[in-house]
């Protein structure tokens, strides 16, 4: 039973690494906030489209958001390359993209 109980433990809290990833770099193009959608969301658009990510989203309530705003900002504002991961699945897709679909961000890598 403790077993049993275990595992179902270790697969609710690792449901996140089971989600689809989409991971595009490039430089960033644009940067949208929207202060009276969602929670205050922003959406990044690379020049560099993904297969299934056309831009990626993140909302202001997030856990992360400051750390990674300020990772994009960066990288927006030096020109340099940026590698961003985003959770493809229809239940991440930004509400506020009807036509387009915006992955949720998930990771954000900028390098020297």
């Amino acid at each position: 039973m403790k077993k049993a109980l275990a595992l179902a433990l270790l697969a609710l809290a690792s449901t996140h690494s089971l989600e689809a990833r989409e991971t595009t770099s490039g430089s960033i193009d644009r940067m949208v906030t929207y202060p009276d959608f969602g929670s205050g969301d922003t959406i990044v658009e690379l020049s560099n489209r993904g297969s299934i990510c056309y831009g990626y989203w993140i909302e202001n309530k997030s856990q992360g958001h400051d750390t990674a705003m300020s990772a994009l900002l960066a990288a927006f504002h030096s020109g340099k390359e940026v590698s961003i991961v985003g959770l493809e699945d229809s239940a991440n897709k930004w509400d506020g993209s009807p036509g387009r679909h915006y992955c949720k961000l998930y990771a954000v890598d900028v390098r020297k």
